[in-house]
C-alpha cells in the first residue's frame, strides 16, 4: 500500500511540473522572463527526485528497528527539497539585485537605459574585430545579428541538457560476481562507456554538415534524440549480454545523445560571438555538474533496486527533466529570416594547422575516460570502501565545472596553443606524481581534484581552435571545425575502450613499492599520463617549426 501510494505521489509530481509549461510558452513576455520562469518550476524536479529516493528507502523503513537512522539518507534530499523552496520564494526580492550586477557579470553589451540597437556597421566591425575568420554564415548577415542581441541573458537556453552518466559505477557493478557480464573482460565492459560518448562525437562531423545544410531539421533532432535515448535505456533494461549492452547502452544510447546534442551545440555558434569560449566551458561544465550526485545515485539505486530498475528509473527521470527544456532550444536566427546557405568551404582541411589541432584532440581523448572510467574499480582494488568511488567520480565532475568556465575564459583571451598548453601540462602532473606514486587516498582525492580541473578543461578551447584554423581558411564554417574536431574526440573515446582493456590484460607491475604503478593499472596510468603530455601536440609542432626556422635563419 505504501508503495502504490508513493508511486502515485511521484506520478503526479512530474504531471504538477509539465502542465504549466505549455502556457509559459504561450505567455506573453519577454523570452528571458519565460525562461527563469521555467527554471523556477524546474526546480520541481528535486521534488521527483526526492520522491523515488523516498520510495527507495520505503522497503528497508517497514522493517526497521531504527527508522531514524535508516531513513537519514533521504531526509538529507527532503532538506534540499525544502531549502529549495525557500529560495524560490525568496527570488523576486532578487530581481533589484540582478538587474544592477547581472550585466556587468554576464558582458550584456547593451545599455539599460537604451533601447535602440547599434548600427549595422559598428557592430559588424566590432565583432569581426574580436572573432577573426568570421564567416556569413556565422552572421546570417549583419542586419540580422543587429535585430538579435548577443547577450547571455537571452543564451542561456543552449546550456540546458547534458546526458553523461558516470559509467565508472556500472564497471565496478558489472565486474562484480553475479552481475549479468562479470564474466566479460574489463576491456569489454569498458567499450559500453567509450562508446557512450564516443559514437554521439563521432556522429558530429556528419550531423553538423547535414544541419549546416538543412537548418530545417534541426528543431526535429531534439525530439528524436530523446525518443532514441529513452527507448536505449529502455532496452538495455532488459538486455543481458555484453554484446545487448554495448548495442544498446552504448552504441544507440550514444546515438540518442548525440541528437539531443548537435542543436544545442549548433545554436552555441549562432548565439555567441565575442565570449564563444566562456559560453563553451559553461556548456561543458553542466555536462560536468550532473557528474556531481550521479554517482552516489547510480550507486544506490544499483545496490537497493538492481540493475533492471535502475536503468528503467533512469529512462523516466530523463524523459521527465529533458522533455520541457526542448521549449527553450531555439536558434537565434528564426529560421524564416535565415539568408541562403553559402557553399561550404573544405580547404581548411588541406592546412597542417587543422590536423595538428586535431591530433591534439585525438590524442587527449584516449586517455582522458580511463581515470574517470576505472576510478571506482581501482579504489576497490586497493583495498579502499565502496563509497570511495563515487566520492572521487563526484570531485572529478566538481573540480570540472570550475576547470571548464575558466578553460574557455582563457581560450578568449590567449591563443589557443597557450591554452592547450595549460591544459595538458596541468592534466598531466597530478597522474605522474599524485596518481601513480601513492595508494593513499588523500593523494587521489587531491589527483581527481586537479585532474579534473585541467583535463575537465581541454574541451572548452576548442573554440579557440576553431578561431585559429579560420585564419587560414576565412572561408570556412566555425560550425563544421567544431564538429570535426568533436569527430577526433569521438574517435579517441572508441579507441580508448579496447585500448585500456589491453593495457589492465598486460598485468604488468612497475614496482614492488606501495605505488599505483605496482598494481595492474600501472601500464594505464603510464599510457593516461603520456596522452596528457601530447594532448599539447599542437603547441608542441607549432614550437618546433619555429625553432627550426629560427635554425634555418641563423
Amino acid at each position: 500500500m505504501y508503495i502504490i501510494i508513493a508511486v502515485a505521489n511521484i506520478i503526479s509530481d512530474i504531471i504538477l511540473f509539465a502542465i504549466p509549461m505549455p502556457m509559459i510558452v504561450r505567455l506573453k513576455m519577454p523570452l528571458g522572463q519565460k525562461i527563469g520562469l521555467g527554471i523556477m518550476l524546474g526546480i520541481a524536479t528535486i521534488t521527483v527526485t526526492t520522491s523515488i529516493i523516498r520510495m527507495i528507502y520505503l522497503p528497508s523503513l517497514l522493517g526497521a528497528s531504527d527508522i531514524p537512522w535508516i531513513a537519514a539518507p533521504a531526509n538529507v534530499w527532503s532538506f534540499v527539497e525544502v531549502n529549495l523552496f525557500i529560495i524560490c520564494g525568496c527570488m523576486p526580492t532578487f530581481r533589484k539585485f540582478f538587474k544592477r550586477f547581472a550585466p556587468k557579470w554576464m558582458g550584456s553589451s547593451s545599455d539599460s537605459g537604451s533601447s535602440e540597437p547599434p548600427s549595422n556597421d559598428s557592430l559588424h566591425k566590432a565583432q569581426r574585430k574580436k572573432h577573426s575568420g568570421y564567416t556569413q554564415f556565422d552572421t546570417c548577415g549583419s542586419l540580422e545579428l543587429a535585430t538579435y542581441p548577443d547577450t547571455m541573458s537571452r543564451t542561456t537556453q543552449i546550456t540546458i541538457g547534458s546526458y553523461s552518466v558516470s559509467f565508472g559505477i556500472f564497471q565496478e557493478y558489472y565486474s562484480r560476481p553475479g552481475s549479468p557480464i562479470s564474466t566479460a573482460s574489463s576491456g569489454t565492459i569498458a567499450t559500453i562507456g567509450a562508446l557512450q560518448q564516443g559514437v554521439m562525437y563521432l556522429m558530429m562531423p556528419f550531423a553538423f554538415l547535414i544541419l549546416t545544410r538543412y537548418p530545417r531539421l534541426r528543431h526535429l533532432c531534439g525530439p528524436l534524440g530523446l525518443a532514441v535515448t529513452v527507448a536505449s535505456l529502455t532496452a538495455s533494461a532488459f538486455v543481458n549480454t555484453i554484446a545487448g549492452l554495448i548495442a544498446t547502452q552504448g552504441a544507440l544510447y550514444s546515438i540518442g545523445c548525440g541528437l539531443l546534442f548537435c542543436p544545442i551545440s549548433h545554436y552555441m555558434n549562432e548565439w555567441f560571438v565575442e565570449r564563444k569560449g566562456m559560453a563553451l566551458g559553461v556548456m561543458w561544465a553542466g555536462k560536468s555538474g550532473t557528474g556531481i550526485a550521479m554517482p552516489f545515485v547510480f550507486d544506490a539505486l544499483l545496490r537497493r533496486i538492481g540493475l533492471k530498475a535502475t536503468l528503467l528509473a533512469w529512462a523516466g527521470a530523463s524523459a521527465a527533466m529533458t522533455l520541457p527544456t526542448l521549449v527553450f532550444i531555439k536558434p537565434r536566427i528564426p529560421l524564416h529570416t535565415q539568408v541562403q546557405v553559402q557553399p561550404l568551404s573544405f580547404r581548411f582541411l588541406r592546412h597542417t594547422s587543422f590536423w595538428m589541432m586535431q591530433a591534439s584532440v585525438i590524442i587527449q581523448s584516449l586517455g582522458y575516460l580511463m581515470p574517470s572510467t576505472y576510478l571506482a574499480s581501482y579504489a576497490s582494488t586497493i583495498g579502499l570502501p565502496s563509497i570511495t568511488g563515487p566520492i572521487l567520480l563526484a570531485l572529478f565532475s566538481v573540480a570540472s565545472v570550475p576547470g571548464g568556465i575558466v578553460h574557455g575564459m582563457l581560450g578568449d583571451k590567449f591563443s589557443a596553443t597557450k591554452a592547450v598548453t595549460i591544459a595538458s601540462i596541468g592534466s598531466a602532473l597530478p597522474i605522474w606524481l599524485l596518481w601513480g606514486l601513492s595508494l593513499d587516498l588523500a593523494n587521489l582525492v587531491v589527483f581527481v581534484i586537479v585532474y579534473g580541473f585541467f583535463a575537465g578543461g581541454f574541451s572548452s578551447t576548442w573554440s579557440n581552435m576553431s578561431t585559429d584554423i579560420q585564419r587560414d581558411d576565412s572561408a570556412a564554417d566555425s560550425a563544421l571545425i567544431f564538429g570535426m574536431l568533436m569527430g577526433g574526440r569521438g574517435i579517441g573515446f572508441v579507441t580508448a575502450g579496447p585500448l585500456s582493456g589491453a593495457l589492465l590484460q598486460a598485468k604488468a607491475h612497475l614496482s614492488n613499492e606501495a605505488l599505483g604503478y605496482a598494481t595492474q593499472y600501472g601500464p594505464m596510468i603510464i599510457c593516461t599520463g603520456v596522452t596528457a603530455v601530447f594532448g599539447a601536440w599542437a603547441p608542441m609542432w607549432k614550437g618546433m617549426r619555429v625553432a627550426l626556422g629560427t635554425c634555418k635563419g641563423r
